[in-house]
């Protein structure tokens, strides 16, 4: 079955690579299926006039509260150093095999949320 939105945790790894360019590459953590508490009245008969533009702005409007990222961005990495160790051990590896020997510069942990 779908869902109506998607909570996404990633990390953004800022690097430079081996072109000397600074490059800003994404690594996906986890991908939450979400869904709504409740929705708008779908009680629409076929016969009827419909404005799909208006519905859609009322969607938006009615559910921008769930689409609103509430995650503080975590820096992890900065200034050639991790956090603390930990963070360091969960993570070192998986960045490695993203980008491979590249220079980190930085690595922020985020949220993006977004309708189906």
């Amino acid at each position: 079955m779908g869902c109506d939105y998607y909570i996404v945790k990633q990390l953004e790894i800022s690097h430079i690579n081996c072109n000397n360019e600074e490059i800003i590459t994404p690594l996906e953590l986890d991908r939450e299926k979400c869904y709504f508490l409740y929705y708008i009245d779908d009680s629409i008969d076929s016969d009827d006039s419909f404005d799909y533009q208006e519905y859609n702005d009322k969607y938006e409007k009615k559910y921008a509260r769930y689409i609103n990222v509430t995650y503080v961005p975590r820096i992890l990495f900065e200034n050639g150093k991790w956090k603390n160790t930990s963070i360091q051990e969960k993570y070192e590896e998986t960045v490695k095999e993203q980008i491979g020997n590249d220079k980190i510069l930085s690595i922020i942990k985020k949220e993006i949320r977004y309708l189906r």
